[in-house]
């Protein structure tokens, strides 16, 4: 159990509470670490969430007879999550084309594994179809690229990058 906050702007009161500040009770699964950070990964009764370890105040154990969500873990693959989840973002999950520049094939390695399968599309490009969980991390991330990816689909994740580029 522990109170998770955000930081504000306002100085005279940097932090507001997720759940106006009522405590929130868990069963934690896996500490993981993404971007310089530790989450702790963990089933609140109804779904997974990640939580920044740094933003947890007030944590305790409470007295629980069973820990839930032990069914929904085993079916979870965390290695195969960190892919598809940029900057503990969660969003509806996408199987995405992107066309990328073969110069940056190291990137895409980085993100989604050594057994990505990446098609030739010219002599320069490659093509890769992947499930993402579309967030603005992930638009992020394309965009950090320039004009060295492309969202090829699906017409919905497009639309959200136009979006997320203003």
């Amino acid at each position: 159990a522990f109170r998770y906050f955000h930081y504000t702007p306002n100085k005279d009161d940097p932090k507001t509470y997720s759940k106006s500040g009522e405590r929130i009770i868990v069963s934690p699964y896996a500490l993981m670490w993404n971007d310089g950070n530790y989450y702790l990964y963990a089933y609140d009764g109804k779904k997974f969430s990640t939580y920044r370890v740094d933003r947890m105040e007030n944590i305790s154990i409470p007295l629980l007879d069973k820990r839930e969500g032990g069914d929904e873990y085993d079916k979870k693959n965390l290695t195969a999550q960190k892919a598809k989840v940029f900057g503990m973002y969660h969003g509806k999950e996408y199987n995405v084309r992107l066309r990328v520049s073969n110069r940056i094939a190291h990137a895409v390695i980085d993100q989604f594994g050594k057994d990505i399968i990446m098609i030739p599309d010219d002599e320069s490009h490659f093509t890769i179809t992947v499930a993402v969980e579309e967030s603005p991390p992930f638009y992020a991330w394309v965009a950090t690229f320039g004009k060295s990816i492309k969202i090829l689909g699906p017409d919905a994740v497009i639309e959200g990058m136009k979006k997320f580029i203003g």
